[in-house]
């Protein structure tokens, strides 16, 4: 047991280090791509012929989210 947290919750001596993966929903690019229409494109459609940039709802733009997978146990 911690002598910090004494066995509580988010102590930060013995808590795990967050482990970050690259976002499914942008590829880890941050944001998403369409077109006018609606239609998922390519960034780098997106820079050759135009269309719609949003900032990924998953990651909020960081290209990266929290695995909370259990791994590091």
């Amino acid at each position: 047991m911690c002598d910090v947290c004494n066995g509580h919750s988010g102590c930060p001596v013995c808590s795990k280090e967050p482990y970050y993966v690259k976002c499914p929903d942008c590829n880890g690019e941050g944001y998403l791509y369409y077109t006018e229409e609606g239609d998922d494109i390519t960034r780098d459609a997106f820079y050759s012929s135009g269309g719609i940039k949003e900032k990924c709802p998953i990651c909020d733009g960081e290209g990266e989210i929290i695995d909370d997978d259990d791994r590091l146990e």
